[in-house]
């Protein structure tokens, strides 16, 4: 399936689930917590994706409550479909 066919199904299904712009969930920010702790990161989130923008849902650490898509790391994960590791993001361009 083309790129650009399987982000309009990937967005439709997010549209479809109604989480975006809901309030706060215990359990995914007791999992953001949990991946933060166990990664050892300053930093984590519970992140979805819009063709505009990053929203998090769940976070930890010194983030807003959502940013440009084009400032975010998680699109080139979307769009890439592979792993993506960034040793250290001030650094990357």
């Amino acid at each position: 399936m083309l790129n650009n066919q399987r982000e309009a199904l990937r967005y439709q299904a997010l549209a479809e689930a109604s989480l975006l712009d809901t309030p706060p969930v215990r359990e995914f920010d007791v999992l953001a917590k949990l991946a933060q702790t166990l990664l050892g990161t300053s930093m984590s989130s519970i992140t979805l994706i819009t063709p505009e923008r990053q929203w998090f849902m769940a976070r930890c650490g010194p983030l807003a409550a959502e940013t440009p898509r084009e400032q975010a790391f998680c699109p080139v994960v979307v769009e890439t479909e592979a792993p993506l590791t960034v040793a250290d993001a001030r650094l990357d361009a």
